[in-house]
């Protein structure tokens, strides 16, 4: 099977993510935006959470936001600009929420470490923000069912051919900070909205990946109830060891060490970190 598959898959018409959305109070009240999300920095790997031993997953996941407002009306209603100026924009109140997917054995067996191509995701499914920020430890079922048959309305993304449902989904074996606020730094030469994942962990083995999902919990949107998605986007396959077969830790990427450098709480790494595992078989 070839893992670099893309298919597409099947939208729900009533929903109203990825698209404009004009906000009609809050901090962002008479603009109209589209944003997209991007995961700019990836987790390789992890070491299953423990009570003893509560290591993130590595790298951090970074997610990079775009925000495009509508500068056009009437036959040219649909231009629009991205926002160049981040730093003057207000991003209070901009979150994002991390989702939890297994990717099942028949597919993350051929996936090498650290690789893989992220999944096609459903841009209009419709997704309202739950009220949870932090994920504590919680009781966890020891396997994940795949149905062969799922409604079309279950189906979120597909991976290497693989219909992921939102029913599969097990957020729940997440511990640390879920849903993070936005923050504005400097990113390749200029200022960019970021979501930074620093002490996410996985309480179970296994192969997984992660969605992203961000929100305006301070501003309300027209004609919608309660604070809708306003993007989403799957982030690359990870895999979490036990601490037995744990391989290491690679040195820190360089977005780590710049992350760093603006006081964000991360682990940063000048050389390799071998694992139980690696020592051993030396």
């Amino acid at each position: 099977m070839s893992f670099s598959q893309r298919v597409h898959v099947q939208p729900v018409p009533s929903s109203t993510i990825g698209l404009p959305v004009s906000f009609v109070a809050g901090p962002l009240a008479g603009m109209t935006l589209r944003a997209e999300l991007e995961e700019v920095q990836s987790a390789k790997m992890g070491r299953k959470y423990g009570h003893k031993d509560r290591r993130a997953l590595d790298p951090p996941p970074v997610v990079l936001m775009k925000l495009y407002r509508r500068v056009g009306y009437g036959i040219n209603a649909r231009a629009e600009e991205e926002i160049l100026d981040y730093g003057s924009f207000n991003n209070v109140g901009l979150v994002c929420q991390a989702d939890l997917f297994p990717i099942p054995e028949t597919i993350s067996a051929g996936i090498p470490a650290g690789q893989g191509t992220s999944p096609v995701l459903n841009p209009h499914q419709h997704v309202i923000l739950p009220p949870v920020y932090n994920r504590s430890p919680a009781p966890y079922a020891s396997s994940h069912s795949f149905p062969e048959s799922l409604p079309r309305s279950d189906v979120v993304a597909y991976y290497g051919g693989h219909a992921l449902s939102e029913s599969s989904k097990c957020t729940q074996l997440l511990a640390g900070t879920i849903t993070v606020a936005a923050i504005c730094i400097d990113y390749k030469g200029k200022k960019s909205l970021m979501f930074i994942f620093s002490d996410l962990a996985v309480r179970s083995e296994g192969t997984y990946m992660l969605r992203y999902s961000a929100y305006d919990i301070f501003s309300h949107v027209r004609h919608t109830q309660g604070h809708p998605a306003l993007a989403q986007c799957f982030g690359g396959p990870f895999h979490i060891y036990s601490t037995k077969d744990f391989p290491g830790l690679h040195a820190s990427t360089d977005l780590t060490k710049h992350l760093s450098f603006y006081g964000m709480r991360l682990h940063a790494r000048e050389h390799q970190r071998e694992g139980k595992k690696r020592k051993a078989d030396d």
